[in-house]
């Protein structure tokens, strides 16, 4: 029903100031360094990545704050670490950064920006009980998502 169901990490920038401001283009100017997407890519998992647009902002030359715009601070990180923040409800990183993809020249304040798509899709539930005596004590549902993975 939903067609091909795969996660995937896109729209890698960086910004020389972070805003604040949850933008999928750049705001300003860009920054001297820069994060070598080309031979060490962002790797996500079908398990942990969700649907979230992510602002990695340097709190030092080579520290930064792992920002989710709505899962909020996740942890730190560090360009002499490889970098990957564990999903809670899985268990699994919703990404993975190597450290060797950082290039030198950070400084506080900077950001690298990236939006990752989880393998699953948006659903809406609603459940309406109708006024009256309860008549079965032990309701339940099970939910099931299906989609291809190819």
């Amino acid at each position: 029903m939903f067609g091909d169901l795969q996660a995937r990490a896109y729209g890698l920038f960086d910004q020389k100031t972070w805003t604040n401001v949850w933008s999928d283009d750049l705001i300003g100017d860009a920054t001297a360094a820069s994060y070598n997407e080309i031979n060490y890519p962002i790797l996500v998992t079908n398990a942990g990545a969700v649907r979230e647009r992510w602002a990695l902002v340097f709190t030092g030359v080579d520290s930064f704050n792992i920002i989710g715009e709505k899962y909020g601070i996740v942890g730190t990180g560090y360009t002499t670490n490889d970098c990957s923040p564990i999903n809670p409800s899985t268990g699994e990183p919703f990404f993975f950064l190597d450290y060797r993809g950082w290039g030198a020249g950070w400084a506080v304040n900077n950001v690298v920006r990236f939006n990752t798509e989880g393998a699953n899709h948006d659903l809406w539930i609603a459940r309406t009980t109708l006024q009256g005596p309860a008549t079965e004590p032990n309701d339940q549902f099970t939910l099931q998502i299906r989609g291809d993975a190819e």
